[in-house]
């Protein structure tokens, strides 16, 4: 892969794949459960909101409107969070690049976070959170992750708990990607 870094300090690893019809695209950042539970509640598992709600609209395209462009396109476009990052990533085909790429840019830059979809992801977190009792594996891990880092940040779950998710809002979103997404990340 070539390795360079942009005029404004954006580290890129590019590698191309002579006769491939596909590009994939990831950016990622610092950030996720580690930093964000550096900051006052209610901000343990925003990283996960933010995830889930980022490429759901920009000033342009509301999510449905997004959801057309990128599925006819054959494409996919999703935000990822963990203990360390957060990110956004696509793929599509390479005869789609001017027009999802610029879709990129502007779902990386510009998110909205539509607060109806905020509250879908909320839902669809609560969810997720109140079934981990009803999966073994993930009971364990989650006791081993709280029984190896009880004082730092890994000893949290990743999804945040049901009583930070009621009081997360759209501008706790729009603070860490502010934070975050910028090119010193």
């Amino acid at each position: 892969p070539e390795i360079f870094t942009t005029a404004n300090g954006l580290r890129v690893a590019y590698f191309e794949k002579i006769g491939s019809p596909v590009f994939s695209l990831h950016t990622a950042a610092m950030g996720g459960s580690r930093l964000e539970l550096l900051k006052a509640a209610p901000f343990g598992g925003v990283s996960h909101l933010v995830s889930q709600v980022w490429a759901k609209g920009t000033p342009r395209y509301n999510s449905k409107e997004l959801s057309n462009i990128i599925e006819s396109s054959a494409a996919s476009l999703d935000g990822f969070s963990g203990r360390n990052t957060i990110g956004l990533q696509s793929t599509g085909l390479v005869r789609d690049w001017a027009k999802l790429s610029d879709i990129f840019q502007e779902a990386l830059l510009s998110p909205t976070f539509a607060n109806d979809e905020l509250q879908h992801a909320k839902r669809v977190t609560e969810d997720a959170i109140k079934s981990i009792p009803d999966h073994s594996s993930q009971v364990c891990s989650k006791l081993f992750m709280e029984n190896l880092f009880p004082n730092h940040p890994y000893g949290k779950h990743l999804l945040g708990t049901q009583e930070n998710l009621a009081l997360v809002t759209r501008d706790h979103l729009a603070e860490l990607h502010q934070e975050w997404i910028t090119p010193k990340n």
